[in-house]
């Protein structure tokens, strides 16, 4: 909302669950429901599903970093490909063909998302009024 609160809805429907962000600097969407009472309702298989709580872990980690997160440093992580310190946030096909389809950055406070179809690597984020 216009006063910097974040969501992420997580709805295998017919369930919807409301998650929070758990620290200040925002909240993330990996390929898997993190609400525990939804661990087990996607239809990811055993290694995507161990794929995305690697980049769960690891973006819950880079948010709760006490030097704190920018815009600069969000689009730069969403770029990012699989290197020695992190499992690399955009998809090309690799790690059993999981790939990025879109990408988005919410700024609630701003009344604003930024968007980009493709691979963030390769483009340049839409800016959107809401």
């Amino acid at each position: 909302d216009r006063g910097g609160t974040a969501c992420s809805l997580e709805a295998p429907c017919p369930l919807l669950q409301v998650r929070t962000p758990r620290v200040a600097a925002g909240i993330h969407c990996v390929n898997c429901y993190q609400l525990p009472e939804l661990a087990d309702a996607d239809r990811r298989n055993a290694e995507g599903k161990r794929d995305a709580h690697r980049r769960w872990k690891f973006l819950d980690a880079v948010l709760s970093d006490k030097e704190g997160f920018s815009l600069a440093s969000a689009q730069s992580l969403l770029r990012s490909h699989h290197g020695p310190d992190h499992p690399g946030i955009c998809r090309h096909g690799e790690a059993g063909g999981m790939h990025t389809e879109y990408t988005m950055i919410g700024l609630p406070a701003h009344g604003k998302i930024l968007f980009l179809e493709g691979h963030p690597c390769q483009r340049e984020f839409t800016e959107i009024t809401l």
